[in-house]
C-alpha cells in the first residue's frame, strides 16, 4: 500500500467525504467474521474542495457535537469554510467541534483511519473523523509513511 500511495500525484480537487463514504458503505458491506475491525484509512495531502455534483459534507458523514456539548447542526468541512454552526445558529470554531457518530447508517461499526501527508492537509477534518468512528488519526511525512501505515495496521 505504501509504494503505491507514494506514487501518486494530486491532481486538483478533492472529493474527500464523497469517498470516505463510498469507502465506509464498500467496508460495511463485506463479507468478513463478525469479530473482524472494519475500517476506511484515507490519506490525503489535502483538504475536501467539494467534488461531486451533491456532493457530501462533513455533516451528512459524520455526527458532530460543540465542547459546549450543543449538536452541530451544520459543518461543510470543505476548504475555506472554518466555521460550524450549533443547533442554535451559533458559530463554533472547528477546533471547537467533536465528532460523536456516523451520520450514515451501517449494520456494523466501522472505523475510519485518518492519514494527512504535507502542510496542506487538514488535520481537525481528520481528528473529527477518527473521534466519531473510535479510530485514529495522524500526520506524515513522505519519508514516515510506511511507519504510520504500519502503526494503523495493528488494529486489523
Amino acid at each position: 500500500m505504501a509504494a503505491a500511495l507514494k506514487q501518486m500525484k494530486a491532481a486538483g480537487d478533492t472529493a474527500l467525504y464523497d469517498a470516505i463514504q463510498r469507502g465506509i458503505e464498500m467496508v460495511d458491506a463485506a463479507p468478513a467474521d463478525s469479530e473482524a475491525t472494519r475500517g476506511v484509512v484515507v490519506v490525503t495531502d489535502g483538504r475536501a474542495t467539494g467534488g461531486l455534483k451533491g456532493a457530501v459534507s462533513l455533516d451528512r458523514l459524520i455526527q458532530m457535537q460543540s465542547t459546549a456539548e450543543r449538536p452541530i447542526a451544520r459543518c461543510s468541512g470543505f476548504e475555506g469554510d472554518n466555521v460550524c454552526f450549533d443547533d442554535q445558529g451559533q458559530r463554533v470554531g472547528r477546533g471547537q467541534v467533536i465528532g460523536t457518530g456516523l451520520a450514515i447508517a451501517t449494520r456494523h461499526r466501522v472505523h475510519v483511519f485518518f492519514v494527512g501527508i504535507g502542510p496542506d492537509v487538514d488535520l481537525e477534518v481528520g481528528r473529527m473523523l477518527a473521534e466519531a468512528t473510535g479510530a485514529a488519526y495522524a500526520p506524515a511525512t513522505d519519508a514516515a509513511l510506511d511507519k504510520v501505515l504500519e502503526q494503523f495496521g495493528k488494529y486489523f
